[in-house]
Parts: structure tokens; C-alpha cells; sequence
């Protein structure tokens, strides 16, 4: 009996109080697909710029794909006419997950110098869309490699 009472007891105490109803715009309801008009690959991890005007995203970042940065513009809500790689932005390595800064410079990972310097976070020198002067973000470069043991 007292097992019983320990155990209801233990359960009760596990149970989570109900958590408070999700504002408005933290709610999901009713997704729709997005067209990207002109584009027929994969289009991953999305990042729509604060004005909504413009759509950037990576193509696929399986192993054996050539990962690059790419924009579309805005149309209405669920569609966008692509309008390419972003250019400066791209590199041999992988490049993906844009986002872009308050100041409107454009901000993704890079593997394209991760063996020599371990930074792998890169953002535009100045707020264009077309064509980019890229550097790694001081803040985040990483410490040199320790020796290896």
C-alpha cells in the first residue's frame, strides 16, 4: 500500500503544470508550399530578409553536392522568382544558412578555410545582394589549432 501511495505520489509530482497558450504569431497552422519560380533544386534552409522582399536559401548540402548560396524575389507570400547564386558569397567549400545582420549584411557558414583557421561563420563587408565582399567575422574566428597530442 504504501508503495502504491509513494509511487501516485512520485507521478503527481512528475506532472507538468499546463503551460500557458502560445502567442499569436509562435502559432503553426494551415503551411503552404513556397514556389521558387526558375529554380528546380533543392532549396534548404530558408531565410526570409525582415522586409519579406527577398528569399535566401542553399541548394542541397548532401556530401557529393556543391553547397551555394542562392536569392529569389518576393512575388506574394508563398512564391518567388529566382534570380541565382549570390555572387562573392559562394566558394569551392560549403555555403549555406544565410541570415542577414540589423545593418543588412549578409551572414552564413563557410567551410571554404575551416583546416587552416577553424572559422566557419563569414559576413558581407556591405549590405548588397547581388555581389558580396566576404570576410570571416573577427568575433567568431576561432583560436589556432592546439598541437596535435
Amino acid at each position: 500500500m504504501f508503495l502504491r501511495w509513494a509511487t501516485i505520489l512520485f507521478l503527481s509530482a512528475c506532472a507538468q503544470a499546463p503551460q500557458p497558450a502560445a502567442p499569436e504569431w509562435a502559432r503553426f497552422t494551415h503551411p503552404e508550399p513556397v514556389v521558387i519560380q526558375g529554380y528546380d533544386g533543392d532549396a534548404m534552409e530558408p531565410f526570409l530578409a525582415r522586409d519579406g522582399s527577398t528569399l535566401f536559401f542553399n541548394n542541397s548540402n548532401a556530401p557529393d553536392a556543391q553547397t551555394d548560396l542562392h536569392w529569389a524575389e518576393r512575388v506574394n507570400d508563398t512564391t518567388f522568382v529566382y534570380r541565382g547564386r549570390i555572387d562573392g558569397a559562394n566558394s569551392p567549400a560549403l555555403d549555406g544558412v544565410a541570415s542577414l545582420s540589423a545593418a543588412g549584411r549578409l551572414c552564413f557558414i563557410s567551410t571554404r578555410s575551416y583546416e587552416a583557421t577553424l572559422s566557419t561563420v563569414y559576413c558581407s563587408r556591405g549590405a548588397r545582394r547581388r555581389g558580396c565582399a566576404i570576410s570571416a567575422t573577427r568575433s567568431l574566428r576561432a583560436h589556432p589549432r592546439p598541437p596535435d597530442v
